[in-house]
């Protein structure tokens, strides 16, 4: 019983080492600056163009799987076809009320 509570308490020591070991290392944490509404609009433009790049890859994919289809698939893909165009016309709507955004005063740096 002796041998079992000197492991624990080993254990609870070696393991409170590490905490307290981890702790000190980790005090170099940089603090991230807030990011201004301007920055904020530039990176959600980024990702808008990248969504609406993939967007316009998926219909020239589902365009050309189209001239390569069967009868039987063709609903199915012109069913995707008008949802991506859909997203695509919907992204460039939003896309360019943030490029207009924008474009517009500076207030934000």
């Amino acid at each position: 019983m002796r041998a079992s509570v000197a492991a624990l308490i080993a254990a609870l020591v070696v393991g409170a080492g590490f905490v307290a070991l981890g702790y000190v290392t980790n005090q170099g944490i940089e603090i991230v600056p807030e990011q201004t509404e301007r920055q904020k609009l530039e990176l959600y433009r980024d990702e808008l163009e990248k969504i609406n790049e993939n967007n316009r890859r998926m219909l020239a994919d589902l365009e050309s799987q189209i001239r390569d289809s069967d009868a039987v698939n063709l609903e199915r893909i012109n069913q995707e076809i008008d949802a991506v165009r859909q997203a695509i016309t919907e992204n460039t709507g939003e896309l360019e009320g943030i490029i207009g955004q924008l474009a517009g005063p500076q207030d934000g740096q």
